[in-house]
């Protein structure tokens, strides 16, 4: 599945077929927004979490089920709808987790358990300026972000709290920076863009701690994305 927002600032989504080896028209049910929404898989479709422009830009999570998109559920009022939400899978099969960054620089987060959002509730001690990261991990998940103090933090989720984010990955990063789940012996890795030479660097949550970051390349970097396969 890809999403992606037009100039018009409606919401589109596309999925490819393996079989045919072509996408499928593009197209979430005519819904529009301020800022780029997020999707993500699951084993009948698909999940999008958005900013909806016709409901006062508050944020709405929708459901695509064999083909069909379902009824959106609002998942939070008033959010700060100039940064992208993130959603991912969780186990078991249709649960989902959600985090946003509110108005007042907190990074807030919603799961779905057994059809049920719970409440949006903040993640402790995370502030954060520009749009976070977000991974599923085997028993929960994770998120990576640029905290107001231009560090990069961490936390964890265990399928019911977040870890404090308390002690700096980093310091000095650029932009948004991403996470993944670990390979091998790490929990998680996370890559980022240092501000000061504008290096794309790598760090692995291993043991409980994150490594020392090691410089990956690149140039006049302005944005990073990182992937692991299992």
């Amino acid at each position: 599945h890809i999403a992606y927002h037009d100039p018009a600032s409606t919401f589109l989504r596309s999925a490819f077929n393996p079989v045919s080896g072509t996408w499928t028209a593009a197209s979430i049910g005519g819904f529009f927004g301020p800022t780029p929404g997020a999707i993500a898989a699951l084993v009948t479709d698909a999940a999008f979490t958005y900013f909806d422009g016709n409901q006062g830009n508050n944020l709405y999570e929708i459901d695509r089920t064999s083909g069909t998109w379902g009824a959106p559920a609002q998942l939070g009022v008033g959010p700060d709808f100039k940064t992208q939400p993130a959603i991912v899978a969780l186990s078991p099969p249709g649960d989902l987790l959600v985090t946003f960054r509110g108005t007042d620089t907190k990074i807030y987060w919603t799961r779905r358990t057994a059809g049920a959002w719970s409440a949006p509730a903040a993640i402790p001690t995370v502030l954060t300026n520009v749009t976070m990261s977000l991974t599923a991990l085997p028993t929960g998940a994770a998120v990576a972000f640029c905290g107001t103090d231009n560090n990069l933090y961490t936390s964890f989720f265990d399928g019911t709290a977040w870890s404090a984010a308390a002690v700096p990955v980093t310091t000095n990063v650029s932009g948004t920076p991403s996470i993944a789940r670990g390979i091998g012996v790490a929990a998680a890795e996370v890559v980022f863009v240092n501000a000061s030479d504008a290096i794309a660097y790598h760090s692995r949550y291993v043991s409980g701690a994150w490594t020392s970051p090691v410089a990956t390349g690149g140039t006049a970097v302005v944005s990073v994305a990182v992937a692991s396969v299992q």
